[in-house]
């Protein structure tokens, strides 16, 4: 017969039983937290690595509307809202918010943009800006939704520009003018590497200014 008293046979088995149901249940919340916070920091590292999306800004012709030229059509959307940075002339500085898109992206031939994976043809869209501009300008624009934009001098003669935009990774923007031409180039700031490179005819000859430093020549140029 066994004891009532036995503690090995009667009294633990519920209390081990009840443990293990706990164990089990904890277990799985365990499982589901961590399984979150992956997903979350996996996110996170994702957005940080993302590329800035840059547009180069030609507000020449007009005081109120700008070109916008970028290298794919859906980055130019109608009635997207887009912070522009003048370039030049010097000094660089933030428009207030927001150029917006007013009309259909575009082919443009006569602009080309330097890629990671050759030149493609860019694509063009007319924007109106938020107040008439003092002074024909050429610059960037990056897409307002992503976020406030901080930028830094980084070159003595202004020739170059650190920008950084919400958790976007930053890049150096450089640029000068050859001839009757303005180049740009935008350079990833951790790893160096070239983003894009814009090339616009400026249709009328300027004073060069570009260095190898700031413009180097292509691979084959």
């Amino acid at each position: 017969m066994i004891s009532p008293l036995d503690p090995s046979k009667n009294h633990q088995r519920p209390h081990c039983t009840r443990a293990r149901r706990l164990a089990k249940r904890l277990a799985r919340s365990l499982v589901v937290l961590a399984s979150a916070l992956t997903g979350a920091l996996a996110a996170a590292n994702a957005s940080a690595t993302d590329s800035l999306t840059v547009a180069l800004v030609d507000a020449r012709a007009d005081a109120r509307k700008a070109t916008l030229y970028a290298d794919t059509p859906t980055a130019l959307r109608r009635r997207s809202r887009w912070r522009v940075i003048r370039l030049a002339p010097h000094p660089a500085a933030t428009l207030p918010c927001c150029a917006v898109i007013t009309g259909t992206a575009r082919p443009s031939d006569g602009l080309p943009i330097q890629g990671p994976t050759g030149t493609t043809a860019a694509q063009q869209a007319t924007a109106l800006l938020p107040t008439a501009r003092a002074v024909p300008f050429l610059g960037i624009a990056l897409p307002a939704h992503e976020g406030k934009v901080i930028t830094k001098a980084s070159h003595p003669d202004g020739h170059a520009l650190t920008v950084k935009q919400g958790n976007k990774r930053p890049a150096i923007v450089l640029y000068c003018v050859t001839g009757e031409t303005f180049h740009l180039r935008v350079v990833d700031a951790r790893s160096g590497r070239e983003a894009q490179r814009f090339a616009l005819p400026l249709g009328m000859d300027v004073e060069p200014d570009c260095t190898e430093a700031i413009m180097p020549a292509l691979p084959g140029k």
